[in-house]
């Protein structure tokens, strides 16, 4: 699945194309006229924004990405030139995708200079939905390809022991359940964020910042305890029941990010309940 997302959508350009070319002449005209077209965009998009004098050291990227889908386009279209022993098409395709994402990501950090805090909370909001979206596209590829994957693996190095698996799929759709759960929390985690971020931009100094604050703060400490507890209890279980198992599946989860944006949390929920008590001394005394 992974090589499928990947190769999208160069790998049915590139069969689009070579079927075109194949056809007759005049589709071999037509494919590498479009072939061109297609290869030349990042260069036309850099050749536009030089007229409108709009240019940066980040656009420097896009002639390289226009030479790039020239090599990297002929390549699938002709999928021969492809060295078989090293290399997939799935290469090829991760090689450019590295190159517009960087340029990508550069030109979102410029996008965040000299913004003010209302237009930055915007950004921030749509990136954590972002976040939650791929949050919730990790948890249905575990439920409904990954798992079914393992499944499958696992009766077909079994097939003569099918009376005896019973424990064992219970054991892996429960490593399953704990495996999604920082996923699962996660996505609760950033609505929480998402939320506090409403309210920061809105009134830094407001009852419901310091409310949407403290909540998340609890919220960040429960989800790493219940990470880290459902991981104990996991593996001490599968222990237990370690004759009963055809597969063992044990991990040690140490959540390292998690504890440190628990604790940016709380340093943050600390400041804006601080700066809250601050302002209000000051109005009283005013």
């Amino acid at each position: 699945m992974f090589e499928n997302i990947i190769t999208f959508p160069f790998i049915q350009i590139a069969d689009g194309l070579r079927y075109l070319s194949l056809s007759s002449p005049i589709g071999n005209i037509v494919a590498i006229m479009v072939y061109l077209i297609i290869c030349m965009i990042p260069m036309i998009y850099f050749a536009f924004k030089w007229t409108k004098h709009n240019i940066d050291y980040i656009d420097a990227l896009l002639p390289f990405i226009s030479i790039l889908s020239f090599v990297v386009l002929y390549q699938l279209i002709n999928p021969g030139l492809l060295n078989s022993m090293v290399a997939t098409k799935a290469l090829p395709c991760i090689t450019i995708y590295s190159v517009v994402f960087t340029y990508l990501l550069l030109k979102i950090l410029k996008l965040f200079q000299g913004k003010t805090i209302e237009q930055l909370s915007k950004y921030l909001i749509v990136l954590l939905w972002a976040v939650n979206v791929l949050f919730a596209y990790s948890i249905l590829f575990t439920y409904f390809y990954n798992f079914p994957q393992k499944i499958k693996e696992l009766q077909a190095a079994n097939s003569g022991n099918a009376g005896l698996l019973g424990t064992t799929y219970f054991f892996m759709f429960f490593g399953m359940l704990v495996d999604s759960i920082p996923m699962v929390s996660g996505i609760v985690v950033v609505y929480f964020a998402i939320q506090l971020v409403k309210h920061f931009s809105a009134d830094l100094y407001s009852e419901q910042t310091v409310l949407s604050a403290v909540k998340l703060s609890n919220l960040c400490k429960t989800t790493v305890m219940l990470t880290v507890f459902s991981t104990m209890i996991f593996n001490i279980l599968q222990f237990i029941f370690t004759s009963k198992l055809l597969q063992i599946n044990s991990n040690i989860n140490i959540p390292i990010l998690s504890i440190v944006f628990v604790l940016a949390v709380f340093v943050l929920s600390q400041i804006i309940s601080k700066n809250k008590a601050l302002k209000d001394d000051n109005d009283s005394i005013i």
